[in-house]
C-alpha cells in the first residue's frame, strides 16, 4: 500500500508539471491564432476608447456602438473593457420606451455604468420623453444625482414631468449644460457661478430659457432654441462675455418700443447665428429687422442669419450692424428658407411675395466687398467653403 500510495502522489506531481507546461504553450497557440491577444493590456485599453465616439460624445448603453459589446469577446477582452474606466463616462438615458420594465433596466444600466467609470468626470444625457407607461419615480436617479460632482457635460430633456429633476447642488466640474423644458414645468432651476464655477457653454430650449437661472456672466458660449425674441433680449442683455451665439427664434416681432430698451452689447462676441423655426414671413412683422437692430458687437467676424431678420432691405440691415457695431466681419451667410427658393436668372422677373425676400449673392458682394467670405444658401444646408454661392445662380460681376 506505501507503494502505490507514492505512485498515485508521483503520477499527481507529473499532471502537475504538465499542466504547468501545458498552459503556456496554449498560451502560445492562442496568440499565434490571434495575435491581437498578445497586446498589453493598456494597448488594448486605449484601442477600446478609440472605438467609441470622442468624449463628450456619448455611445448607447446597449447595441453594437456600445462599450458593453466589448465584454462579449473573451474574459480578457472582459476584463480589460471593465478596468477601463473611461468606457463607461459617457451614456444616455432614455425613457422613450413604452413599459415600466425596459424603463427600469435603462436605468439599471445607467448606475452600473456609473460604478465602472470610477472618478472620470462624466458626460450624462437624460431623455426624460413622455411614454405610454407610468415615468419612473424621482427616486430612480438618486445614483445620478449623487455623482452630480462628477458631471462634466449634463443634458436634461424633459417633456413629461412638472419639476426639473437632478436640481444641482455642487457641479464643481460642469463645462456644459443642455436642457430642453418641452412641458410648462412649475419650479425653476437656479445654478450659481459658486456651485458651478467653471461652467462656459449651454444650450436651453422652449421654457429652459424662461425656467432657468445660470450664471450668464461667465458664459462664452450660448444656444437658444425654440425662444421669442423678446426672450432672447433678456437673457444676452446679461451674457457680456458670449463669444458665440446661436438663436433658434420662434418669429413673432417686437413692439416698437424705445430702441434703448433692447440693446444688446456683447463687446467680446466673434460668431452670431440667427435662425429660425417655423415659417418666417415679412408681412407677420410689424417691425421684422428691429432685432438685429438690438445687437452691438464690435469683435463679430461671422455673422449668419436668415434672410427674415433683414427685412425688406437686407444689404441696408447688414451694413447698420457693421456701422452701430464698428466690427470688420469676415464671413457673412445669408440663409433663405427652402419653401420659397428656387434658381432665378439675372433677368427674371422675381413673383411678389418673393421679391421682398430675395437678394441675389452679387449684391452683397458689390456691397460689401470687404468681407473675404460671403454665402447664400439653403437653410438646413452647410455652406460650400470652395464656392461663394450654394444653389443659387451667380451673376457675373
Amino acid at each position: 500500500m506505501t507503494s502505490l500510495t507514492t505512485d498515485s502522489a508521483r503520477i499527481l506531481d507529473i499532471d502537475t508539471e504538465i499542466s504547468q507546461f501545458e498552459r503556456p504553450v496554449a498560451q502560445l497557440r492562442l496568440e499565434n491564432v490571434y495575435p491581437v491577444l498578445s497586446l498589453p493590456n493598456e494597448i488594448v485599453s486605449e484601442i477600446f476608447i478609440h472605438f467609441l465616439p470622442a468624449y463628450p460624445n456619448r455611445p448607447p448603453l446597449t447595441g453594437l456602438r456600445s462599450p458593453t459589446l466589448l465584454t462579449h469577446i473573451c474574459a480578457k477582452w472582459r476584463y480589460i473593457a471593465l478596468s477601463t474606466h473611461a468606457l463607461w463616462r459617457a451614456f444616455t438615458l432614455r425613457f422613450a420606451f413604452n413599459d415600466a420594465q425596459t424603463i427600469q433596466h435603462q436605468i439599471d444600466l445607467a448606475e452600473s455604468w456609473l460604478s465602472r467609470s470610477g472618478s472620470y468626470p462624466l458626460s450624462v444625457q437624460i431623455d426624460d420623453s413622455k411614454t405610454e407607461a407610468d415615468l419612473p419615480p424621482e427616486e430612480s436617479f438618486l445614483a445620478i444625482a449623487a455623482q452630480r460632482g462628477r458631471l462634466e457635460y449634463f443634458g436634461y430633456n424633459n417633456h413629461a414631468r412638472e419639476n426639473v429633476l437632478l436640481i444641482p447642488g455642487s457641479l464643481t466640474l460642469l463645462r456644459h449644460l443642455d436642457l430642453d423644458l418641452s412641458s410648462a414645468i412649475t419650479n425653476k432651476l437656479a445654478v450659481t457661478s459658486e456651485e458651478a464655477p467653471v461652467l462656459r457653454s449651454a444650450s436651453l430650449a422652449a421654457f429652459a430659457s424662461a425656467r432657468v437661472s445660470l450664471p450668464w456672466r461667465q458664459l462664452t458660449s450660448l444656444t437658444l432654441k425654440r425662444v421669442f425674441e423678446i426672450e432672447c433680449i433678456q437673457v444676452l442683455q446679461e451674457t457680456e462675455n458670449l463669444v458665440a451665439c446661436e438663436l433658434w427664434i420662434l418669429p413673432a416681432g417686437l413692439p416698437a418700443a424705445g430702441q434703448a430698451d433692447y440693446d444688446i452689447v456683447l463687446p467680446r462676441l466673434h460668431s452670431l447665428v440667427l435662425n429660425g423655426l417655423g415659417p418666417c414671413r415679412l408681412h407677420a412683422w410689424q417691425h421684422p429687422d428691429l432685432f438685429l437692430r438690438c445687437f452691438v458687437t464690435p469683435a463679430l467676424r461671422r455673422f449668419e442669419t436668415l434672410n427674415c431678420f433683414l427685412g425688406r432691405d437686407p444689404i441696408a440691415s447688414v451694413a447698420s450692424l457693421i456701422s452701430k457695431s464698428a466690427c470688420t466681419l469676415e464671413g457673412l451667410c445669408i440663409m433663405h428658407e427652402k419653401e420659397r427658393l428656387r434658381l432665378y436668372e439675372p433677368e427674371e422677373k422675381l413673383p411678389h411675395e418673393t421679391e421682398e425676400l430675395v437678394v441675389r449673392l452679387s449684391d452683397y458682394c458689390h456691397a460689401f466687398p470687404s468681407i473675404p467670405k460671403i454665402f447664400v444658401r439653403l437653410q438646413g444646408d452647410e455652406p460650400d467653403n470652395n464656392a461663394f454661392t450654394y444653389g443659387w445662380h451667380e451673376e457675373d460681376a
